[in-house]
């Protein structure tokens, strides 16, 4: 696996640590139960 370069630009002005910064919040509440939606088990369920 190669290695994540997180100073990469994305979109517009966003890097990938940016969108990890912005995602990893509402991630953590769907993985401790804290959201309507139910847990991620599969890496495919992460991508979709």
């Amino acid at each position: 696996m190669e290695a994540i370069d997180y100073s990469k630009h994305i979109w517009e002005g966003w890097t990938v640590q940016a969108f990890v910064d912005e995602l990893q919040p509402v991630f953590d509440m769907i993985m401790t139960g804290q959201s309507c939606h139910d847990k991620l088990e599969t890496r495919d369920q992460v991508k979709k």
